[in-house]
């Protein structure tokens, strides 16, 4: 006996298809009519007299933190020895680092090499002479005034090679000098706006459009400095030099002209 087969209306599935179809459409249209109206929007801007102006914020501000870069060096006549007195001395640096506050996730390998090294021959043939294991750490220091502390612990501990100090902005206030900036960049377009209307004559209007520029990266306006000797522990502690930071964003405004 043969099974019957389920019927399916076909009017169901042209309906269902035809629905699908007017949302598709609706869709295309709404995305055109979307475009159209921004691009009329532009053309009325443009349309009428406007004046358009380019606004610079300058702050300056201190640091609130430093990236520090230690090292260990070892050498021995094998890599393997090479690696194994240098894991000890840094695990060294890395308890005196956690003893001045740095926390683990402040610690980061920057980088890990094992290099074999020759000595020069008169014959012009380099002998080997054994391998050097360099292993550089990456230290964010959240206390500016602590970097000079902190240098001297990780020296102090065994690190034999520290390759500068660079001061930065947190992101909190990083976020609040470039807000600050932005106000500075707007205010000083208003003013430059209000000139260039006066000159022509008219009356500034309300503001038709505002674009933030690429402006320049935040910059040392004072050099830091650490006096260290490079490889030698001092009983004083490195003397360091923040300074401070200039940071400087572009706006583009643009007003119309009454």
């Amino acid at each position: 006996m043969r099974r019957m087969k389920k019927w399916v209306p076909r009017r169901s599935i042209l309906i269902g298809g035809f629905l699908a179809l007017l949302l598709v459409a609706a869709s295309i249209v709404g995305f055109v009519q979307g475009t159209q109206n921004n691009v009329q929007a532009a053309a009325e801007t443009l349309n009428q007299p406007y004046v358009r102006v380019v606004g610079t914020g300058t702050v300056t501000a201190v640091p609130d933190e430093a990236v520090v870069t230690v090292g260990v060096q070892t050498r021995a006549a094998t890599a393997e020895q090479a690696v194994k007195d240098n894991g000890p001395k840094m695990q060294s640096v890395m308890a005196a680092l956690k003893k001045q506050g740095i926390a683990d996730a402040d610690m980061q390998t920057q980088g890990f090499h094992v290099q074999e090294e020759y000595d020069d021959s008169r014959e012009g043939q380099a002998k080997p002479r054994g391998y050097v294991v360099t292993h550089q750490l990456k230290v964010t220091v959240q206390q500016v005034d602590r970097v000079g502390a902190v240098l001297d612990a990780a020296v102090k501990a065994g690190a034999n090679q520290v390759h500068g100090v660079m001061f930065r902005l947190s992101k909190e206030k990083e976020l609040q000098v470039a807000q600050q900036a932005l106000q500075a960049a707007f205010k000083q377009a208003g003013a430059k706006a209000r000139t260039l209307a006066e000159q022509a004559g008219g009356q500034l209007g309300r503001v038709l459009a505002v674009d933030e520029q690429m402006g320049q990266p935040p910059v040392i306006v004072q050099d830091a400095s650490l006096r260290m000797a490079e490889h030698a522990v001092s009983d004083a502690t490195p003397a360091v030099s923040v300074g401070q930071m200039e940071y400087e964003v572009q706006v583009s405004v643009t007003y119309q002209l009454r």
